[in-house]
């Protein structure tokens, strides 16, 4: 990534088509996968048995998209992609003696 931003391979003058952001993956426990529920692009649809291994899909995914689309260009590309999650806890400490 150049510091004005992501560029294609061998030409830094040349803007990216697609920066890919996936929005709150979430878990189906009744299937025991995590899915997308959200994407900056449409159509990214893949599952896995962990956040892991979904970011893991996601580049094959949004290749085969690009391909169907036609925006996949000449020459290499590089599509930055995020997972974005977002995950909490609470600890309760007693003050009980």
């Amino acid at each position: 990534m150049s510091p004005s931003g992501p560029t294609r391979h061998g030409d830094p003058g040349r803007p990216l088509l697609h920066h890919v952001r996936g929005h709150d993956p979430a878990y189906d426990p009744e299937e025991g996968v995590w899915c997308v529920e959200s994407s900056d692009l449409a159509g990214v649809n893949a599952e896995a048995r962990s956040v892991e291994e979904l970011l893991a899909k996601l580049p094959g995914v949004i290749l085969d998209l690009l391909e169907q689309e036609g925006s996949a260009g000449d020459g290499d590309v590089e599509v930055p992609i995020e997972l974005v999650a977002d995950a909490s806890t609470c600890v309760r400490r007693s003050t009980a003696a």
